[in-house]
């Protein structure tokens, strides 16, 4: 039996097994059995933990070497969105939104026409701004204030960015699946936009 810790790839897994693909998926396959082209295999809740871990890992090491040496704001916001976007499976939408004007207002993204600017106490942003905490929202529909930028949205994850202990703008990612987010991912999500704002020469405009 193959298992999921013995690969480490950073987006979707496959690997050959007597010339039949197997796709493993992140956290989905805890407890599970998951069957493609007729293949079929059980995993356990630690396999699919620890190659959660792996591929957090390997996209962290990853924007690391991207943006080594290159303190450029917008390159770094580009490029950014656009590793997410590329890495992280099932994910609709991700980019930054920064305190300006007395509202979140949007920035670099990677998906649908977004909402330009944001007021403080709407939304999952907003939460994620004013409250200073992390917002994992399983089920935006069930979130009093939650904006409605794109429609097909399901669930989301929203981090504050911080800079010499003051909130500047918020990270935010959404995919149309319930539940896609965990605390696993949010954990690594922070030490990448921390890494972003250690080593990003921030403008004062933001």
């Amino acid at each position: 039996m193959f298992r999921a810790n013995q690969l480490t790839y950073p987006k979707l897994l496959i690997y050959s097994y007597y010339q039949r693909y197997i796709t493993i998926l992140p956290s989905a396959v805890c407890n599970k059995s998951y069957s493609k082209f007729g293949a079929k295999h059980d995993f356990l809740a630690n396999d699919a933990i620890e190659l959660s871990i792996n591929m957090d890992q390997n996209l962290l090491k990853q924007w690391q070497a991207i943006s080594d040496n290159e303190p450029d704001f917008m390159v770094n916001c580009s490029q950014l969105c656009a590793l997410l976007m590329q890495q992280i499976d099932e994910i609709s939408w991700c980019g930054f939104y920064w305190n300006r004007e007395k509202m979140l207002v949007v920035g670099a993204y990677q998906g649908p026409l977004a909402c330009t600017r944001i007021a403080y106490e709407d939304g999952v942003c907003g939460a994620a701004f004013t409250q200073r905490q992390v917002q994992i929202i399983d089920d935006v529909s069930l979130f009093e204030g939650h904006i409605a930028c794109d429609s097909g949205s399901a669930s989301e994850i929203a981090i504050p960015i911080v800079q010499h202990g003051q909130v500047i703008g918020v990270f935010d990612i959404d995919s149309y699946i319930l539940k896609r987010f965990d605390h696993q991912f949010s954990v690594y999500l922070e030490k990448l936009i921390q890494y972003f704002v250690e080593n990003t020469i921030i403008p004062k405009f933001v």
